[in-house]
């Protein structure tokens, strides 16, 4: 029994002595071609956290790190380090391993450039993906993913595609000429696509679907086939300090997304003008939508759209717009627009066609119809400027059992038609507006009924064309 147990110990004894040599193995630095002819023989060789090392010069191969026994693993082209894949493969593949950094390579592929599939903690800077005949990056089924500092040129897919992922971030990447989308997100949560620029997309310039947490900013987007940026079926949306110009359809696309913030963008051109082949800022049936400080300039369509509920549109410029300046369209509820400056659009500045919405000290000039329009019940038009517009300076087309409306306080001048114009509104109050050189009436209400109008100023103009049941005080009539 003694010697057994002495054997035991010794036995003891030197696994712990194989175990610490094991846990203070240093990582090594292999170099290709000194040490392996081929890249994939290194990676081969490669234990956890060692460093490869790759000369310049043109490597045809297609590379594969995968598995538990590369993770760590670091690869670096030094020069000009080409990696030309074979066939329809990717030129590189990052599988089922963590931690794995590649950097200053070169790739070209028959297939995707780089695929990074079921990994975790990828970092790829300093890359450049050309002619890649499908995406030039391909990420699916990946954790904590960042691709930096790179080039994708002329991917016969999208640029960049993710899918089925969570925290990927995209920063200082230049995204040319892509087939499809520069950039396409789906199935993804919190996402970070950052000062990237993207041109010449042959569809979207990005596009995300059913994504949560995703921040799009300092982006530059041009020359792309569809919008700007799309995104649907989504969740807390950050859309901030982009640049988006000369794409086919609208610059800002969003869909059915609950949480949506629209900011500090910068949409269009003055010279020329209609570069964007849609609406500026689209958004459809969403909710809890802020759309602020943007600048929208030249659009062909309207220069902000939404419907949905529960919105914010405040503190934007929007000048030359081919349709309305804002248009909060049919089904809309809970919108409040303020503190936008609205000039020059062909249709009216604003258009509300829903309920439970303020529009409230925003300045229109030279709008190409009217300057405020309002189909629909419970809504506040107080304390707007209102200069110049072709038609009416407010305008509202109520039908019956709409509700009521509310125009105060709002300064309208020279309007080519009425300044205020309530049509067959009942059950409204029109207090203390100030009418200056309408070409028609000053105010006209014509068939409705139980409305309270009064403290009203109406100079230069005809003055007052009331329906007989009109309920007046304290109005007021000068130089007409």
């Amino acid at each position: 029994m003694r010697a057994m147990r002495s054997t035991s110990c010794v036995l003891v004894l030197c696994v712990g002595a194989i175990g610490g040599l094991a846990a203070t193995a240093r990582a090594e630095t292999i170099y290709v071609p000194r040490d392996y002819g081929t890249i994939q023989d290194a990676i081969n060789a490669s234990r956890p956290d060692d460093t490869i090392i790759v000369s310049a010069g043109t490597y045809a191969e297609n590379l594969v790190v995968a598995g538990i026994a590369h993770h760590g693993l670091q690869i670096y082209g030094a020069g000009e380090v080409v990696i030309a894949g074979l066939g329809t493969a990717p030129a590189l593949t990052v599988k089922s391993t963590w931690e794995v950094g590649i950097h200053t390579l070169t790739l070209h592929s028959g297939g995707i450039g780089l695929l990074v599939s079921k990994a975790k903690d990828v970092s790829a800077d300093g890359i450049t993906v050309e002619n890649s005949a499908g995406d030039g990056v391909s990420v699916d089924r990946s954790q904590s993913v960042q691709l930096s500092a790179s080039v994708i040129d002329a991917a016969g897919g999208d640029g960049i595609a993710v899918s089925g992922s969570y925290y990927v971030t995209l920063e200082d990447i230049q995204v040319l000429a892509a087939t499809e989308s520069g950039v396409e997100i789906s199935g993804t949560d919190a996402v970070t696509i950052n000062a990237n620029t993207i041109d010449g997309a042959g569809s979207d310039g990005v596009t995300v679907t059913n994504a949560d947490d995703v921040s799009i900013c300092g982006n530059s987007i041009v020359n792309c086939d569809g919008s700007g940026i799309a995104c649907s079926d989504a969740s807390t949306l950050v859309v901030d300090e982009n640049t988006v110009d000369d794409v086919a359809l609208d610059a800002v696309t969003v869909e059915t997304t609950d949480g949506v913030a629209i900011f500090n963008n910068g949409i269009g051109s003055a010279c020329p003008m209609h570069t964007i082949g849609g609406d500026g800022i689209h958004v459809e049936t969403s909710t809890q939508i802020d759309v602020e400080l943007n600048m929208v300039t030249g659009v062909t369509g309207d220069g902000v759209s939404v419907t949905g509920s529960t919105a914010t549109i405040e503190a934007n410029s929007i000048a030359d717009s081919g349709g309305a300046g804002v248009n909060v369209a049919e089904g809309a509820s809970y919108v409040y627009v303020t503190q936008n400056t609205i000039s020059r659009p062909t249709g009216s500045g604003i258009v509300i066609d829903g309920t439970s919405s303020t529009v409230e000290s925003n300045r229109i000039d030279y709008a190409g119809f009217d300057g405020v329009v309002i189909h629909g019940g419970n809504i506040s038009v107080a304390s707007n400027v209102v200069t110049r517009p072709s038609n009416d300076g407010v305008c509202v087309t109520n039908d019956a059992g709409d509700g009521a409306v509310i125009v105060e306080n709002n300064t309208v001048v020279r309007p080519g038609d009425d300044g205020v114009d309530l049509g067959a509104t009942s059950n409204s109050e029109i207090t203390s507006n100030a009418i200056t050189r309408a070409r028609d009436n000053g105010f006209e209400i014509l068939t409705g009924a139980g409305n309270v109008f009064g403290a009203n100023q109406a100079k230069g103009s005809r003055g007052f064309d009331l329906f007989e049941g009109t309920d007046t005080a304290s109005n007021e009539v000068g130089d007409t």
